[in-house]
């Protein structure tokens, strides 16, 4: 059996299908590989306790067998087995198709399932590829101001509901203002994007004027006992903060990260939504 991994096709290989099951949850597999002989009942004994693992059956898999028929391909597809090949295989149709499924299973493991938009691995790389090229980009941070009060309060229905909107929001926004920019989703209530660098003004009065006129449609005079026992309308404490920072300025992903984070907490401390470019 051959594992994939993720850095260039690290493969690891091995011929004994006793290999443990724990061994392979702890690894960060990308594709699995079997050759599989008609007298392999091990090989196909692990295929079914990797069907059977919540965390590996995800992951896909492939199999180069003696010959192919119906009812072993019937058998092969139960275990989650996607593509079958036999020794007379095409060389370069087979790589294509392991090159495709590890693509394809490394973007899907990335994308947060609430906003559908790729998560921390996809914002480095762009940032950091943004980085190595000098593009003259402008990266944002925008954050949702007393989610929390708001999502304990209405719960997490409606809490999910922010934030998909707010994922649709910022994509419409930023594909309105580049058709090239990115979207990612940090976690929770945070997001990030990448426009051109003279994009950063308009996008950032956009985000803040939409994002408000979104809130008020929705929810109006609706009230929460809120910070210091007041009562206050959710538009008036449900607001967005949007920090931007020039790639330019900045060396690493970590001085970025760490210059938004300053920036947005200084503008946390105005009553409404804002946005800033330092």
């Amino acid at each position: 059996m051959n594992l994939i991994f993720r850095n260039n096709f690290n493969c690891h290989h091995y011929n004994n299908y006793s290999l443990h099951i724990e061994m392979l949850k702890n690894q960060d597999v990308d594709l699995f590989l079997f050759i599989i002989h008609k007298t392999d009942g091990e090989a196909f004994e692990l295929l079914k306790k990797i069907h059977e693992s919540p965390k590996l059956n995800v992951i896909p898999k492939i199999t180069i067998a003696d010959e192919m028929n119906v009812d072993l391909e019937i058998r092969l597809v139960s275990l989650g087995v996607m593509y079958f090949f036999t020794p007379d295989y095409d060389v370069k149709r087979f790589y294509r198709t392991v090159d495709n499924l590890v693509r394809f299973y490394s973007l899907v493991t990335q994308i947060n399932p609430l906003s559908l938009l790729p998560g921390n691995l996809e914002i480095r790389r762009i940032i950091s590829r943004g980085l190595e090229n000098k593009d003259d980009l402008i990266v944002g941070w925008a954050d949702i101001d007393n989610f929390k009060v708001f999502n304990d309060t209405l719960g997490y229905f409606e809490g999910d509901r922010i934030i998909k909107m707010t994922a649709w929001l910022l994509m419409d926004m930023v594909k309105t203002h580049d058709a090239a920019g990115f979207v990612g989703h940090i976690g929770g209530d945070d997001f990030t994007f990448l426009v051109k660098r003279k994009m950063g003004k308009p996008i950032g009065k956009d985000i803040v004027n939409f994002f408000d006129l979104i809130i008020r449609s929705q929810y109006g005079l609706l009230e929460l006992e809120s910070i210091g026992n007041k009562s206050l309308n959710i538009p008036e404490i449900l607001t967005i903060t949007v920090a931007m920072t020039p790639l330019s300025k900045h060396r690493t992903i970590y001085d970025i990260s760490k210059h938004l984070a300053h920036l947005k907490e200084q503008l946390k401390g105005e009553p409404e939504s804002n946005y800033s470019i330092s």
